[in-house]
């Protein structure tokens, strides 16, 4: 197969030619994530700093990309021989891209998020982590539904596609799946949620730290200057 071929192709036509992707935390798949995570810095950074019309542009700028992106993946599907029933847009990711009135998805979704976060135009607050949760749980019991009827897999509900996390869930609750596996599913998503949460308190606490330090600063350094001018 040509390279542009193997680019285009769906991974069922991959596996027949016996060409494999990147594994989970391979090297290839960790240098993925220091490009995103080094993307998502920069989009943040870039967006903290600047005044209301680059947030807007840069806000806009993210949902052009992120429709354009979902526009292309569905013309691939209706052009190749890919199974439509696997990217019907029941994904959490895919979901939100709907739902809301944002644009998200996958990377795009820490930068877009972590951006506004930081630049204070999203207060955390920790009843809104459980009204996360609450919307996952409604959007969850339908979409597994459909999985068990059509055999999908949307938001691995019915199987761990051999992630290593979902998978240790997998075998933690019976190792075969069904209500007891999307519990522990579940659960594992509100205690990623809470890391995540602490994380942000704990970068609060570091940021107000410094300011007062700042602040204490610029104090004494006033006071000192007009001890000298008396």
């Amino acid at each position: 197969m040509s390279f542009w071929e193997i680019f285009w192709a769906y991974k069922t036509i991959l596996t027949e030619h016996g060409i494999e992707g990147f594994s989970i935390f391979s090297l290839t798949h960790i240098v993925w994530l220091v490009i995103l995570t080094a993307s998502i810095i920069v989009y943040g950074l870039t967006y903290k700093r600047g005044d209301e019309k680059r947030r807007d542009n840069l806000r806009k700028g993210a949902a052009v990309f992120l429709i354009l992106f979902e526009i292309l993946k569905l013309s691939e599907i209706a052009l190749t021989d890919v199974p439509v029933k696997n990217f019907v847009p029941l994904e959490i990711c895919s979901f939100a891209e709907y739902a809301i009135h944002q644009f998200l998805f996958h990377g795009a979704i820490v930068a877009y998020i972590a951006a506004r976060c930081a630049a204070g135009d999203i207060n955390r607050r920790y009843s809104g982590l459980w009204l996360t949760v609450l919307t996952i749980v409604i959007t969850l019991f339908p979409v597994y539904c459909l999985d068990k009827t059509f055999g999908t897999n949307h938001m691995f509900l019915t199987y761990h596609s051999n992630n290593p996390a979902l998978k240790m869930i997998w075998n933690l609750t019976g190792g075969e799946g069904g209500i007891p596996y999307v519990i522990g599913l579940a659960g594992f998503v509100v205690l990623v949620m809470h890391i995540w949460y602490a994380g942000w308190l704990i970068a609060d606490l570091i940021s107000k730290k410094k300011k007062n330090r700042g602040l204490l600063w610029t104090i004494n350094c006033r006071n000192q200057w007009k001890a000298q001018l008396n």
